[in-house]
């Protein structure tokens, strides 16, 4: 995870970050350091590969999730995610 490939940035709302470093139960910690690294003014870079990972992760906590509100949440972060400049 985190190559040296190019990253592609992607601007997250605070409600999104706080969705992906506290309320996923499931999140490799390497995303939620960037994340929390990352300014909030400034959009979060990923590769390619780690955005899928992400979107991933999200995908599958949405799924298995029996929170309504939360899956949907989960599954419109997923989506863009995956319609974001990381087209995987």
């Amino acid at each position: 995870m985190l190559k040296s490939d190019p990253k592609v940035p992607l601007a997250l709302t605070e409600a999104e970050r706080k969705l992906i470093v506290e309320d996923l139960e499931y999140v490799e910690d390497n995303y939620a350091s960037v994340i929390r690294g990352t300014p909030a003014d400034q959009p979060v870079r990923f590769t390619v590969d780690d955005w899928k990972g992400l979107g991933d992760w999200i995908a599958a906590e949405a799924n298995q999730g029996r929170d309504k509100r939360l899956k949907k949440e989960l599954d419109r972060l997923h989506a863009r995610i995956r319609n974001s400049g990381a087209q995987f």
